[in-house]
């Protein structure tokens, strides 16, 4: 997770110092931050309220979306199944935040007292939804985010919080996203 997040902290930096090539570098920086770890894309979200054209954001999302597929694309090619469930699957455990936590708060007691409570069905139906539960609750922090215009950290914390509240199977090493 550090790893990951450290790109799309570059990125960051990029974007607010400016100048003229900042969406190319920003861009090409979340990019190889989405090809270790996926989550840190969402940071492209977070600097959209202060796109200045339609080239700049079309070079920002572009690059930031298209690192990652060429990286993934010979796996792809090979092998598309196992790849593409290894990019779409999360094998973390409901309990430790988010919503679970609030759907089964027994999951956090059985974490806390070193047993693993048992699921229930809702949770278990929640958790096998989370990636879109998560896409909905990032996409309507971000636009929420653009509609008001806010600044880069601003809209940064909006887009991690809402990660962290959204996001099922919350682990504490995530934690390094948001920081």
């Amino acid at each position: 997770d550090a790893a990951a997040i450290l790109p799309a902290v570059a990125a960051t930096v990029v974007w607010k110092l400016g100048g003229e090539r900042r969406a190319l570098y920003s861009g090409l920086l979340l990019g190889v931050a989405a090809s270790i770890k996926q989550p840190p894309l969402f940071v492209v979200f977070a600097l959209l309220p202060t796109v200045r054209s339609r080239r700049e954001l079309a070079l920002l999302v572009g690059l930031a979306v298209a690192v990652p597929v060429f990286s993934v694309l010979p796996f792809l090619a090979d092998n598309p199944n196992p790849t593409w469930t290894s990019l779409t699957v999360n094998k973390g455990l409901p309990g430790l935040g988010g919503l679970s936590v609030l759907l089964q708060p027994s999951l956090v007691h059985g974490l806390q007292h070193g047993y693993m409570a048992v699921p229930t069905p809702l949770t278990v139906w929640f958790w096998a939804k989370q990636n879109w539960i998560v896409a909905v609750a990032v996409l309507a922090a971000a636009l929420y985010a653009y509609r008001k215009h806010l600044d880069l950290v601003p809209a940064a914390a909006l887009i991690w919080l809402t990660l962290y509240v959204a996001n099922f199977d919350w682990a504490y090493q995530y934690f390094i996203w948001g920081l």
